[in-house]
């Protein structure tokens, strides 16, 4: 049932919390004979326990790394080669087969860490690695500590994350360093089981009934599994909570409690957040023993230095016809994420694209996993270059090599802002976010202090909104878009003739993300003249011509759609700068 709201923080907006679990006792384990527990996996390698203090300095230093034990005890020097982490020689292969060449910050000192059977608080952002942090020292710790013949396939690793589609990432980097679902044979790996909701239930406790060493879950299922006795977590002994600052503010914090209330008290718990505020101090101190604080730069909010933050100014009925100028000047490789506040933007703005034979895929609450399943294969493959998501994906999506982000919708509040851009310029990689903002935008003033804070250029614009609100004189030049800022070619600026404005196959000079047999649209019967293309605008779909302007902006566009060989011309000059010229057609 649904008992008690809440309020997101990231979004704003108001939910209710599961009260699932209220039912489920703590186990006594005082009265339990339980198995002694190996919880120190780590052997340090020579070139790592000679490094001295002022190396050891040095290095944490240049890679942003702070590093804070609660018992004031000493802690182990952090690795930087693979090779000296003891892991099993498959997992170095698959290091090197993916092409990783040396450990990220979070995983240089959480490693060797968690490998000692310390409680880690780790604080750092997504996209830092902490995956393979927490991940690989979890088979460590299967490796030092094998069931005995009664207690077999029950697992002994529990990973919780808040949202299903953080959950299916985590399986999957499972996956990639050797393990396997408890169906399919792995010589090398333990087999982890993903419990979510929104699946198949029945398939899920099927796998758990074939025995499994990793759970990987969310919360509500997770409650549900034990509650219906389809799993034991009494020999588990090795607990991560990943995203627990998303997952306090979506209510998890009783579900958390009651998970833990299941596992042995002399857990080992590793914690996992990308910010610090109170209400994560308050829960970390309630579940954590002297742990050891891991910090990866700043925990205040705010994103990427390889994020290019681009803001433009717009009336709400000009976001699609400006959306279509962003999209075609991107590459049709580049993965592009666009942000909408509602489900039904979502399909609207999808069915948009396909009408203008741009393909992309929606993603929001009313899908099912089947369909979220599809659709991220679909976007990370390659197949689907243009992902259009409500909030419900702002924190569980990871996928690599999303280049641009684009907020159709402003969010709310700031923390969305910084996680939905978050979701490019990942690993040190180049990204681009563009937002649209209208006149209900909500905080300006932070935008302007974090984009100043991040190095980035404070646009004129964003300042007067702040002062004065949103009039039309603010709105943002369609060539105000800085195209180099996008992680592929710019958009030439001469485009070779052709006697046809669409090729045939996938692909042209107007739409290079078209896909599949298209229609010849340089010919005469049609031309290109859809007005719905240029809404808002004096556009004739009958061959005629249109211009605007923006005032003291001198912003001039004009349009010809139709000509007696059916090609389509435009030419759009600004102010001070070179016009853009494109043909099709002859």
């Amino acid at each position: 049932g649904y008992s008690r709201s809440f309020r997101d923080r990231g979004t704003g907006r108001k939910f209710e919390s599961s009260t699932m679990g209220e039912k489920l006792r703590d186990i006594d384990y005082s009265r339990e004979s339980l198995p002694t527990l190996n919880k120190m996996t780590y052997k340090e390698h020579p070139s790592v326990a000679n490094m001295s203090p002022q190396q050891r300095q040095s290095l944490l230093e240049e890679y942003d790394i702070v590093v804070r034990s609660s018992s004031g005890h000493d802690y182990p020097n952090p690795i930087t080669d693979f090779r000296h982490t003891g892991f099993p020689e498959y997992i170095i292969r698959r290091f090197e087969k993916m092409g990783f060449t040396q450990p990220t910050p979070i995983q240089m000192q959480a490693w060797p860490l968690a490998m000692t059977g310390t409680d880690v608080l780790g604080l750092a952002a997504t996209g830092s690695g902490k995956t393979l942090a927490f991940a690989i020292p979890s088979i460590m710790h299967i490796n030092a500590n094998p069931l005995s013949e009664g207690d077999q396939g029950k697992p002994q690793v529990v990973v919780v994350a808040p949202t299903r589609e953080l959950a299916q990432q985590i399986e999957k980097d499972y996956f990639d360093i050797g393990c396997s679902r408890p169906d399919r044979d792995s010589r090398e790996g333990h087999r982890v089981v993903c419990l979510t909701g929104g699946s198949m239930r029945g398939r899920q406790i099927s796998l758990l009934g074939k025995g499994l060493e990793i759970i990987v879950a969310t919360p509500g299922r997770l409650i549900d599994c034990v509650e219906s006795g389809a799993v034991s977590l009494d020999r588990v002994s090795y607990v991560v909570l990943d995203e627990a600052d998303r997952m306090l503010d979506m209510g998890f914090e009783p579900q958390i409690l009651k998970v833990l209330g299941q596992i042995r008290p002399d857990r080992q718990i590793l914690f996992f957040s990308a910010t610090w505020p109170r209400d994560i101090q308050n829960l970390a101190r309630k579940i954590l023993r002297s742990p050891v604080r891991i910090q990866i730069g700043d925990t205040n909010l705010k994103p990427s230095l390889t994020v290019k933050q681009t803001v433009q100014f717009i009336a709400d009925a000009e976001k699609n016809r400006r959306l279509m100028h962003i999209l075609k000047g991107i590459q049709p490789h580049v993965r592009v994420l666009i942000f909408v506040d509602q489900k039904r933007t979502a399909e609207d703005l999808r069915s948009f694209l396909e009408y203008s034979d741009m393909h992309a895929s929606t993603m929001h609450g009313d899908k099912s996993q089947r369909e979220r399943e599809e659709v991220l294969r679909q976007f990370r493959s390659g197949r689907m270059c243009i992902l259009i998501a409500s909030d419900v994906a702002a924190r569980g999506l990871d996928v690599k090599g999303i280049r641009v982000v684009i907020n159709y919708d402003m969010p709310l509040t700031m923390e969305s802002y910084v996680h939905r851009i978050g979701r490019t310029g990942r690993a040190g990689e180049k990204g681009l976010a563009i937002s649209f903002c209208t006149h209900s935008f909500r905080f300006s003033s932070e935008l302007i202090d974090l984009m100043t804070e991040c190095k980035q250029h404070v646009p004129e614009s964003l300042i007067l909104f702040n002062r004065g609100g949103f009039r039309e004189t603010l709105i943002t030049p369609d060539l105000e878009t800085d195209w180099t800022s996008i992680p592929s070619d710019p958009p030439a600026k001469s485009r070779p003739p052709s006697n046809r404005g669409y090729q045939s196959i996938g692909g042209s000079y107007f739409n290079p993300r078209g896909s599949g047999p298209q229609q010849d649209r340089g010919d005469n019967q049609r031309g290109y003249r859809r007005g719905s293309y240029f809404a808002g605008r004096n556009f004739n779909s009958k061959g005629g011509s249109g211009g605007y302007g923006t005032g003291s902006q001198g912003y001039q566009e004009g349009y010809n759609s139709y000509n007696a060989n059916g090609g389509y011309r435009s030419q759009a000059r600004l102010e001070g700068a070179d016009p853009y010229n494109y043909e099709y057609g002859d």
